[in-house]
């Protein structure tokens, strides 16, 4: 816990962190909370806690602290609770999920492990609780689209166990209450329909492509288990695409191990076998069908391989060298990742938001560029910022089809536009533009000139930036 809340406190929040709690704290009743998150393909349940935490404060950090509150309770459940060996617990606690990506990053993810490792401890000491865990797997259902898939096939099993020895009438009260759970995170996650390209672009896009169905195979099965970064300790985060192709030769042959370790442990447990590959099943098809950006959501695989561990090692305590050895590989990346942050920061939001404000620019006219990267900036200072992409003023970022409009050679007039309407004096652009840099000359065709006064470089997440002064010659 030490570590963790070490860690958290040095660890600087990107966007996806700190736009899900701007969504909360600007949206004023739970039907706008609704509302907004038909643009997110995320369940509730997160967002319900920002919401109420952000009624105490207005501060991005309060998702930081929430999250290490929910991260701290898996701790503690698999510390004192767990049915592991001291040297699994930590493999387990210095792993890649817990140690890093499910526990510095405040994101829904934490709470499907929560709900799921309940849910573990339950339904295999507890079965006759058949309401309760029934509402485990409902809430497990309402963390993530992957939680929902999870919480499906643990569904599924769970019903399968409880057959010709439990009266109808409580499978059907169990049932009911999954059912309604489950429909609320459906009704959630559906897309609005003016979402944009960050929603429906991809959709199918690479449906009958066999190659990306092997990435996304692979990277569901053997990533969690071998999360190395070829290029640590230059790179330490496994977040993006790219760095998910890196070692792949690596990746594949560990498919291979992976599966049969797994078969190997649950050899005398089929239906635990089956729930784990299932579920995995599924999520390769979504990564493949719909959506895949990084480890974040691959790591579905390593939440249900540790819950089946836990039912499995509870029912028989016996336990097996294959799984310390199955959880090394993270455990390595883990400890590089938490060292990676101290020598680098993960995002430069928080550094350039200092530097606005111990400069006196914290009330000048914000312009960004593109929008998701820049507005975290304006939302640690607690303020919104004018979006070029979307060509609007934002204080979260809603991703509709106002935000489709990446051209960079339309940037002279649209910041000639967003100059004449922004608030506050001098107009400073902050400027993260992955498709190329600004041409300061091009602008003075349009009456501007841009007077460069700071860089941030070298952050994890490439949240990097150039802020300009812009002034107007007409």
């Amino acid at each position: 816990m030490a570590v963790l809340i070490v860690n958290v406190a040095r660890h600087d929040m990107w966007h996806d962190e700190i736009n899900a709690f701007e969504i909360a704290l600007h949206s004023p009743t739970l039907p706008a909370l609704f509302h907004n998150l038909h643009y997110e393909g995320h369940p509730s349940l997160w967002y319900l806690l920002l919401w109420a935490a952000s009624s105490v404060s207005a501060n991005p950090v309060t998702a930081q602290v929430v999250h290490t509150g929910i991260v701290i309770l898996i701790y503690v459940l698999i510390g004192l609770y767990s049915p592991f060996s001291v040297l699994e617990k930590v493999l387990l606690l210095s792993g890649y999920f817990l140690g890093f990506e499910y526990a510095v990053l405040a994101r829904d993810y934490s709470l499907g492990v929560l709900f799921a490792l309940l849910y573990a401890e339950l339904r295999s000491r507890r079965p006759d609780l058949i309401v309760l865990n029934s509402a485990l797997l409902g809430l497990l259902a309402n963390t993530t689209v992957f939680g929902l898939m999870m919480s499906g096939v643990l569904a599924c099993e769970y019903v399968a166990s409880l057959m010709n020895r439990t009266p109808i009438r409580s499978i059907a009260a169990g049932a009911g209450v999954y059912v309604a759970f489950a429909a609320a995170s459906v009704l959630t996650i559906i897309p609005a329909p003016d979402i944009g390209e960050h929603g429906g672009t991809w959709l199918f896009h690479y449906a009958t492509k066999l190659w990306h169905l092997k990435f996304a195979v692979v990277s569901v099965v053997s990533l969690p288990f071998v999360p190395f970064n070829a290029d640590f300790p230059r790179q330490y985060w496994i977040g993006m695409d790219s760095a998910m192709r890196e070692l792949w030769e690596v990746r594949e042959v560990g498919l291979v191990l992976v599966t049969a370790a797994l078969v190997a442990i649950f050899r005398e447990n089929p239906r635990l076998l089956i729930v784990i590959f299932v579920t995995g099943a599924a999520a390769a098809l979504f990564c493949h069908l719909v959506y895949m950006t990084g480890i974040r959501q691959t790591g579905i695989f390593f939440v249900v391989v540790l819950t089946a561990l836990w039912m499995q090692r509870t029912w028989r305590p016996r336990g097996s060298w294959l799984v310390p050895l199955l959880l090394l590989g993270g455990s390595v990346a883990g400890i590089e990742a938490q060292i990676g942050q101290w020598m680098r920061p993960f995002s430069s939001s928080r550094e350039a938001a200092r530097f606005l404000n111990d400069n006196g620019w914290r009330d000048a006219g914000l312009i960004g560029v593109r929008d998701d990267w820049t507005i975290s900036v304006a939302q640690i200072l607690g303020r919104p910022i004018y979006g070029l992409d979307c060509q609007c003023f934002e204080s979260f970022m809603q991703f509709n089809a106002q935000h489709d409009r990446e051209q960079n050679d339309q940037i002279p007039e649209q910041l000639k536009r967003a100059v004449s309407v922004v608030r506050g004096q001098p107009p400073l652009l902050i400027y993260a533009n992955p498709l190329g840099p600004l041409d300061v000359a091009d602008l003075e065709r349009v009456g501007l000139r841009a007077v460069a006064i700071a860089s941030f470089r070298g952050s994890e997440s490439g949240e990097n930036y150039l802020i300009y002064r812009i002034d107007t010659t007409w």
